[in-house]
């Protein structure tokens, strides 16, 4: 539904589904859709929104261990099994993108972005796109237009209020809270070099898991037989694997060696934690 030049047509082909599906149920009514550009306007914060009051969708950062949302009108609503609906489904059957290996079986968010506030740093990411934002692409080209509707006008929307938990190290929350700023990184790069890595075949996640496997036996992972023993592989090995496949050339890092460096960390680190993948809320892409 995002990455690629059909973005807009997806998302109006589902909406209008979506309209048609609960016309048939009352013809009276129709899709209703949030401007999330309204906040900025009347001066009020983005998670400050009425949108999160518990009449409306609930918290958008729930305060319990599992992120999920706990009060108000959608408080436990369930995430659905494939059940012969989709193939695509988590290893726990649960509908959710495959990498997604999250076992919560209900709705969950965050507004916490791997450590880190909203989507990352600075005022952009963590703010909701404002009405001036929009204004800047009006005569735009329909490429710019279509890329900046994946990104910049509505990404963050989906990110900030979707969160990502469960690093695997907690090694990465300076690097992230503080390092990101100064190498002109977002945190939102680990997802998305994450399902990069899935995409070209390198992150794995097990066929299926029972009901009572602890999530952290269902994580995904990079196997040995495709990226080579993390026993023996040295840090110009693992530099080599995300250089080669791209990965690299998609985050904003000014300066790879030195961010990494900087807190003790290695391009071995960061493979083992983009393979890791973590657990994104619902909302962000998952």
């Amino acid at each position: 539904w995002h990455d690629d030049a059909g973005m807009v047509n997806h998302h109006v082909g589902i909406t209008w589904q979506f309209e048609q599906s609960i016309r048939m149920v009352d013809s009276r009514t129709a899709a209703h859709y949030w401007d999330y550009t309204r906040e900025a306007g009347r001066g009020i914060e983005w998670y400050a929104s009425n949108i999160f009051d518990d009449e409306w969708f609930g918290s958008n950062s729930p305060n319990n261990a599992d992120h999920i949302v706990d009060k108000g009108r959608f408080a436990y609503s369930p995430i659905s099994k494939g059940l012969g609906f989709s193939d695509i489904v988590n290893p726990y059957g649960f509908l959710r993108s495959p990498w997604n290996t999250n076992n919560v079986a209900y709705l969950s968010r965050s507004n916490y972005t791997f450590f880190d506030w909203g989507d990352a740093i600075g005022e952009i990411t963590t703010a909701f796109p404002e009405c001036s934002d929009f204004a800047d692409y009006v005569e735009s080209s329909l490429a710019e237009v279509i890329f900046s509707l994946n990104g910049l006008l509505h990404g963050p929307v989906h990110i900030m209020i979707g969160g990502h938990w469960d690093a695997s190290s907690s090694k990465w929350k300076d690097a992230i809270k503080d390092g990101l700023s100064t190498y002109s990184g977002n945190a939102d790069m680990f997802l998305l070099l994450s399902k990069f890595l899935w995409r070209q075949g390198f992150v794995h996640t097990p066929e299926s898991c029972s009901s009572d496997t602890a999530h952290s036996d269902c994580m995904a992972s990079c196997p040995e037989t495709i990226v080579g023993s993390y026993e023996t592989m040295t840090n110009e090995d693992a530099k080599a694997i995300m250089s080669n496949s791209g990965a690299l050339d998609l985050a904003s890092i000014s300066d790879w060696d030195a961010f990494l460096a900087t807190y003790d960390l290695s391009f071995k680190d960061m493979l083992k934690e983009l393979c890791h993948v973590g657990t994104p809320g619902e909302m962000y892409s998952s």
